[in-house]
């Protein structure tokens, strides 16, 4: 089975890489890299088996839109999220962007093969440590626009001039993000959000 590993640096490659090698059905490749339309060209012209994708290539909704590309350009190669985010939204947000296996960085080292293994055989896989993280509340979409908006330094007159809205609605609004992210303030909810892949 050929593994294509790819990460932001050559310590994670190599780390990665050694986790893998016990395995004697893998066939590893490393690439380091964070130009992620090089990336999806990578893995469109050497469609592998499985790609095992670092999130921290680059930002992580830029990195989850490469994932979208890669399973359009490669419709074979299953992709396997390698995460330090220990959020449970996560999981939903890599298998909407077509990743079947999502691992974290904290967790079990031997989830890492079994993630690879079971993608390679076309079934979804998620470690311990993301399945027994407790479910935090969903923001809805405005107020992922909002908390997007924040994250931009944007005041709360400037929200509602670019939403169309009054001030007043905009506070609502961050009064309620500020609450589902158990957050202490603006900047503590965009630190959050941006650990949550919340922000693109």
């Amino acid at each position: 089975m050929s593994v294509a590993i790819i990460a932001a640096d050559k310590v994670t490659v190599l780390g990665l890489a050694a986790l893998l090698r016990n395995e004697p059905r893998f066939a590893l490749a490393g690439s380091t890299n964070r130009d992620l339309d090089h990336v999806v060209e990578l893995i469109a012209r050497q469609q592998p088996h499985v790609a095992l994708l670092d999130l921290s290539i680059g930002r992580p909704q830029e990195t989850l839109a490469a994932v979208r590309q890669m399973r359009e350009r490669a419709p074979d190669t299953q992709v396997v999220v390698f995460t330090n985010v220990e959020e449970p939204g996560i999981v939903e947000r890599a298998r909407s962007a077509g990743a079947l296996g999502v691992v974290a960085r904290s967790g079990d080292p031997r989830e890492l093969a079994r993630a690879v293994l079971f993608a390679g055989r076309g079934q979804p896989f998620v470690c311990s440590v993301l399945r027994e993280a407790p479910n935090a509340p969903e923001l809805s979409a405005r107020q992922e626009h909002i908390l997007g908006l924040l994250s931009e330094g944007l005041d709360t007159q400037d929200i509602a001039d670019r939403l169309g809205v009054s001030p007043e609605t905009v506070k609502s609004h961050v009064k309620v993000i500020l609450h589902k992210l158990g957050a202490r303030g603006r900047t503590h909810a965009v630190a959050i959000g941006m650990r949550r892949c919340l922000i693109g």
